[in-house]
C-alpha cells in the first residue's frame, strides 16, 4: 500500500504541535489513522478492517521525534547573521518558540520558516517511509 505525503505532512505538523494525538498507517489499507479515532468500543471492529496482524499498523511518530526547537535552532543556523538572527536565537534560549514565532512573524519571514519546516517534515516523512518499507504518492 502507498502512503499519502499529504497526508502525513498534515499528520505530522499536527504531531508537532500536539503531544496528545498519535497517528498510525495502516499497511492493509494504506489509510493513516488518528488514534483518538478509534479509541472506542469499536476497537475490534478498527483492528478487523485496517490490520490482520501487529505488523499491519506502524505509528507514525512521537512530538518527542518531530523537535521543533532542533528545526528552529537549524533555522536560525541557516540565516545570514542579522538582528533577526540574534532575536531570534535570544528567543530560543528562553526556550519559547512562540516569541520566535512573534519575531518571525515582525520581520515578515514567516514564508521562509514554513518552507524550511515543511522541507525537514518532507525530509523526516521520507525517511520513516523508508524505514518501515512504505511507498509513498507524491
Amino acid at each position: 500500500m502507498k502512503a499519502n505525503l499529504d497526508d502525513l505532512l498534515e499528520a505530522v505538523q499536527r504531531l508537532a504541535s500536539d503531544d496528545t494525538v498519535k497517528y498510525q498507517f495502516s499497511r492493509k489499507t494504506g489509510e493513516l489513522i488518528q488514534k483518538s479515532e478509534w479509541e472506542d468500543d469499536a476497537e475490534d471492529e478498527f483492528l478487523t478492517r485496517h490490520s490482520s496482524n501487529d505488523k499491519d499498523l506502524i505509528e507514525l511518530t512521537s512530538s518527542k521525534e518531530i523537535n521543533n526547537y532542533g528545526l528552529m535552532q537549524n533555522f536560525i543556523c541557516s540565516l545570514p547573521f542579522s538582528q533577526v538572527k540574534e532575536k531570534l536565537s535570544a528567543a530560543l534560549k528562553m526556550h519559547s518558540l512562540k516569541k520566535c514565532t512573534e519575531v518571525i512573524r515582525s520581520y515578515n519571514i514567516a514564508n521562509d520558516w514554513y518552507n524550511f519546516r515543511d522541507y525537514c517534515y518532507e525530509r523526516y516523512i521520507r525517511s520513516w517511509c523508508s524505514n518501515n518499507h512504505i511507498k509513498l504518492s507524491d
